[in-house]
């Protein structure tokens, strides 16, 4: 749950370009993937951000999510999303998920077809 509260506070007080390194470096993911520990830190963060009382978006759990990979020595990739210019609209427009492998863990979202943007990844 703290890791949830720092990343919103990031995110809604400090420009990315102070942050985005605690995230991972720029590259291809790596195919790699322990299902245990990715599930299991998933549900603690999707558990934890439903018991707080502001509501925590993509970002936020993603950024979450990515730390504690890292600490577990996981490699993920913290991928951020846009809508085509035809379908955007909003802050429904960006999105952010978190890749282990070729598996998107958390922050997948079937109904809408976001084009990849920045990706940042840790060994």
């Amino acid at each position: 749950m703290l890791l949830l509260l720092l990343a919103r506070l990031l995110v809604a007080c400090v420009p990315m370009r102070y942050w985005r390194k605690s995230l991972g470096r720029m590259a291809a993911p790596s195919p790699t993937s322990n299902d245990y520990p990715c599930r299991t830190i998933v549900q603690s963060v999707v558990r934890g951000a439903y018991h707080l009382p502001i509501e925590m978006v993509c970002l936020p759990r993603a950024m979450a999510v990515q730390w504690m990979l890292r600490r577990r020595g996981q490699p993920s990739a913290l991928v951020f999303g846009i809508l085509p210019q035809q379908s955007s609209g909003g802050i429904h427009a960006l999105h952010a998920w978190v890749e282990v492998g070729a598996d998107i863990i958390i922050g997948d979202d079937p109904t809408r077809a976001y084009a990849r943007g920045l990706t940042l990844v840790q060994p």
